[in-house]
């Protein structure tokens, strides 16, 4: 069954991904984000945060192994 997320903020939404380790270690793969439609339900506009958010964060730790 999927959890419903709908009512979460930004930070919560974060929270899901970083304190999950399976989340936590999949958050670059480019299927990510349809990952966590198979066991969550959220709004687009929390979908686009978590697109961006993540988009940072790879961009981040790229940046930072150079």
């Amino acid at each position: 069954m999927k959890q419903n997320i709908t009512q979460y903020s930004r930070d919560e939404l974060s929270l899901i991904v970083y304190n999950s380790e399976i989340y936590y270690y999949n958050r670059f793969n480019d299927n990510f984000v349809q990952d966590l439609k198979q066991d969550f339900i959220f709004t687009r506009d929390q979908e686009q945060i978590l697109i961006r958010d993540i988009k940072e964060e790879r961009e981040e730790t790229i940046e930072s192994c150079y």
